[in-house]
């Protein structure tokens, strides 16, 4: 179970079917382009960004009904269960929820 996606193994974890496609294995990475008068045309990105889930921040603020303390637990350990490391949470104080 090691070398599954960590969306693959949150989502087994759930009793859902993980998505058909890998995400690792979805893009390939484009031709760079020769250009020796710039720096930034022949580098490639080899590995993923770092994601970070601000969910938890901004996006509860444009739902129509936000989200709850236990819904947003529940968000918390799922975003937690798909791998991410960074997750950035709203203040309590901002709001009713």
């Amino acid at each position: 179970m090691t070398d599954m996606h960590p969306a693959a193994i949150a989502a087994k974890r759930a009793g859902r079917r993980p998505a058909k496609v890998d995400p690792r294995t979805k893009y390939r990475p484009f031709a760079p382009i020769d250009l020796p008068d710039r720096r930034w045309p022949s580098q490639t990105i080899t590995a993923p960004p770092t994601w970070c889930s601000v969910d938890l921040r901004d996006g509860n603020q444009a739902l129509v009904e936000p989200m709850g303390t236990e819904k947003k637990r529940r968000l918390f350990k799922t975003l937690v269960d798909m791998g991410f490391k960074e997750i950035e949470v709203g203040f309590p104080a901002a709001s009713q929820t």
